[in-house]
């Protein structure tokens, strides 16, 4: 009697296993230029997506190193602050 764990492996198995007979299937039917422009058109999405989220990670690390920038000012100067919390802008 095999295991839950290998009926699931055995599950995994078999889905892979399908979207690879699909990929394949779909291939063999579409001719290898347009293959390749959507390849192209994908691997530009994804430039595109990771240098926005370069941009984003830039920004919200120098948001957090002011944050703690002025954090330590403040403590250091013997001035209080209270920390609000956040407000929607409409």
């Amino acid at each position: 009697m095999l295991s839950r764990s290998t009926y699931s492996l055995i599950g995994v198995l078999a889905g892979f296993a399908c979207v690879f007979f699909l990929l394949v299937k779909r291939e063999k039917k579409m001719p290898s230029s347009s293959a390749e422009v959507l390849l192209q058109k994908a691997q530009q999405q994804m430039r595109e997506a990771q240098a926005k989220n370069r941009e984003r990670a830039v920004q919200a690390i120098t948001q957090k190193n002011n944050l703690e920038a002025l954090t330590i000012y403040f403590k250091s100067s013997g001035l209080s602050f209270q920390v609000l919390p956040p407000t929607i802008a409409a």
